[in-house]
């Protein structure tokens, strides 16, 4: 009875790992960085936050959202990324700097300040 119970549960641990992560992307976590953002992109029209997925030669690799004031200040940033990659934030009242980086080398440049955006 052990031997069938451990190897229905073997079963389902290979299945569960088969299952194909939505758009192609490596790992669960990076598919909900994806949707996450494509949500908060939809969300975000008409306000003053700016949403944007930031993408690579590979596909998406992360998400920048930014809150706008009228007097042009950035009062908020906020950023992910899939695995592989880290960032690093600069920003001053008025522009937000993101570098993105990958475990291989890689490297994405994200910029936003009013009325620029800048994805390299």
């Amino acid at each position: 009875m052990l031997r069938s119970r451990t190897s229905l549960f073997a079963l389902a641990v290979a299945a569960v790992a088969s299952m194909a992560v939505p758009g192609g992307v490596a790992h669960a976590a990076d598919a909900d960085v994806i949707a996450a953002c494509e949500a908060s992109m939809q969300a975000n029209s008409g306000t003053s936050t700016i949403t944007n997925m930031v993408q690579s030669a590979a596909g998406p690799i992360g998400c920048v959202s930014t809150v706008h004031q009228p007097t042009g200040a950035i009062t908020s940033v906020d950023v992910s990324a899939i695995a592989g990659w880290g960032y690093t934030v600069k920003r001053t009242t008025t522009s937000v700097r993101v570098e993105f980086s990958s475990t291989a080398g890689d490297k994405v440049s994200y910029r936003i300040e009013p009325g620029k955006l800048k994805i390299r």
